[in-house]
């Protein structure tokens, strides 16, 4: 008992690498013996030791039961983004500096004025900056060499705009994002601020991003009838 609730762990850690055979899972639309075919030799590897293919499937099987548990019903989905707004800004720049520079920050911001579309981001190795680009060379100019990291120019925003129940429903951002991807749309930057999602990416994948996330909310509002 113990060996198999171990290839079932396994099995759980291999499928949530591939999110997308999961929506698979929950549109029941998986062949699981392929599954397990495909599963087999990455298991093998984790387990330390040979599996029989029989084995395999009765773990990918009972790991999907445990994982489609927790899984958010999809209607939250559609109700969170079913009345979305989208909206896209162009001519912006990424400037990432180093964080031990949080503390000009805020100088580095007053110098912007009234700019209207500035977004900050900070990890624990740097702090990014999406905004325009004009306004990012007042910055630049305000900066040594060594203190900019990144800077990307012709960049632009695309924004989702949801309802209130964005903000407690699982699997927004990740959902969008994986829409995106998976028409090979790279993104420089994700951020979330209130009910808006941001996906910043070059202006040249700006036109795909925003017909595939309009196709996607048009889908979204079918489903939930609004």
């Amino acid at each position: 008992m113990r060996g198999r609730q171990s290839l079932v762990k396994i099995a759980q850690k291999l499928i949530l690498a591939m999110p997308y055979v999961l929506e698979a899972m929950r549109l029941d639309i998986v062949n699981y013996a392929s599954l397990a075919r495909l599963l087999k030799a990455d298991m093998e590897k984790l387990a330390g030791r040979p599996l029989k293919e029989g084995a395999v499937k009765v773990a990918v099987l009972r790991a999907a039961r445990s994982l489609l548990e927790d899984y958010p019903p999809p209607d939250r989905l559609s109700r969170a983004l079913a009345g979305g707004e989208l909206r896209v800004i162009q001519g912006l720049a990424a400037l990432s500096i180093p964080a031990h520079k949080r503390a000009e920050l805020a100088r580095l911001l007053s110098a912007l004025g009234e700019e209207e579309f500035v977004q900050v981001t900070q990890g624990l190795t740097a702090i990014t900056l999406i905004l325009r680009e004009r306004a990012a060379e007042t910055l630049l100019s305000r900066l040594s060499p060594q203190d900019v990291l990144q800077f990307l120019r012709d960049q632009a925003a695309v924004i989702i705009t949801g309802s209130p129940d964005i903000l407690v429903t699982p699997g927004v951002v990740s959902a969008l994002a994986l829409s995106l991807s998976s028409r090979g749309i790279n993104l420089t930057e994700v951020l979330s601020s209130y009910r808006d999602v941001v996906f910043v990416m070059s202006r040249t994948d700006s036109a795909k991003a925003l017909d595939v996330l309009r196709n996607l909310l048009e889908v979204l509002r079918q489903r939930s009838g609004t």
